[in-house]
């Protein structure tokens, strides 16, 4: 069976994005900035148009050791310094990133991430160890 590729697309304002956090970044039921991490080319994340949380967390190693949550595009947008792209993978029509995440430590990143966890939502929470 061949691999279908995928093009990019304009995500809207309106859409969601599905985020994996893994337990060790969830402290006191709230998700720690350190969770926030772009990987390369950015964050990676999976757009609503072409995923469920639960086939996210599906994609997770492990995914009983996982959570999903969302950020709306809007909120990550509104945010000068953040951008939201559609990055389609041959295995992951639904792969997007959020790109501006600074890799190099300081108090741009710090902020960076500490803004993010303004504005998650929670879609599916693992019951803590």
């Amino acid at each position: 069976m061949q691999s279908e590729i995928f093009e990019a697309e304009e995500i809207p304002d309106n859409g969601i994005l599905y985020y994996r956090v893994h337990k060790s970044y969830i402290v006191n039921n709230e998700v720690i900035p350190g969770a926030f991490r772009s990987r390369g080319d950015g964050m990676s994340t999976d757009w609503n148009k072409y995923s469920t949380p639960e086939e996210s967390l599906l994609r997770a190693k492990v995914p009983a050791e996982n959570s999903i949550i969302n950020f709306p595009v809007t909120k990550i947008r509104s945010r000068s310094a953040l951008a939201v792209i559609h990055n389609p993978e041959i295995d992951n029509r639904a792969h997007s990133l959020i790109k501006g995440i600074p890799e190099v430590k300081g108090d741009l990143q710090t902020k960076t991430r500490a803004l993010l966890t303004l504005i998650y939502v929670w879609e599916i929470k693992i019951s803590p160890n």
